[in-house]
């Protein structure tokens, strides 16, 4: 498990890059406790995620 965090207050879409494969991948919003699958690709056994942080407290 990691935890990934954005401490901006603007939209922002962004990468990671994890030394590990074959797992599944999915984002947890800890405020609900939702999880959905995440967008990701596995290359030289690393797992690379699509994450994107739209800020919803405007």
């Amino acid at each position: 498990m990691y935890w990934v965090n954005s401490r901006s207050a603007k939209n922002e879409q962004t990468g990671a890059s994890f030394r590990i494969a074959g797992k599944a991948v999915e984002i947890w919003h800890p405020e609900t406790g939702a999880k959905e699958p995440a967008h990701y690709t596995v290359e030289n056994s690393r797992t690379k995620v699509s994450l994107q942080h739209w800020n919803d407290r405007r």
